[in-house]
Order: structure tokens, then C-alpha cells, then sequence
């Protein structure tokens, strides 16, 4: 399975919020599970994206997540 595309990369920044101006693969697995289930920005298809393609590291990480959709 490739890659949704686009798609921000590991040292791209975040942009809002609590971890804004950090480097994606610094933002800790449980802030993006929290942006991705609560759908928080859901314009943002680049984000949802990165998210989908790193579901698996994610949740080795973040265990106690339900990642759900």
C-alpha cells in the first residue's frame, strides 16, 4: 500500500495549537490521535494524511488510543 499523497513529512511543523512550531515527529502520538478522532482540522488533508501513512508507529507509541475511522 503507497502513501496518501500529499502528505506533510516527520520534520515538517505543526501549525496550531498546543504543539505548534514542533516538528511532527516530535508531537507526541497522543495530541495527534487527539486531532485525528476529534477531527480537528478536517481541511487540513496534508495533516489526516501524515497521520494515515504513520498509523502504525502511532500506535506503537500511543497503545491506548482507540484510532478509530
Amino acid at each position: 500500500m503507497s502513501d496518501r499523497q500529499p502528505s506533510y513529512v516527520d520534520d515538517d511543523l505543526l501549525d496550531f495549537g498546543k504543539y505548534k512550531n514542533c516538528r511532527l515527529m516530535d508531537v507526541p502520538a497522543s495530541y495527534l490521535h487527539w486531532i485525528y478522532t476529534n477531527n480537528i482540522q478536517p481541511r487540513n488533508i496534508k495533516l489526516h494524511n501524515y497521520i494515515e501513512n504513520n498509523l502504525h508507529h502511532l500506535k506503537e507509541e500511543y497503545e491506548d488510543g482507540i484510532w478509530r475511522k
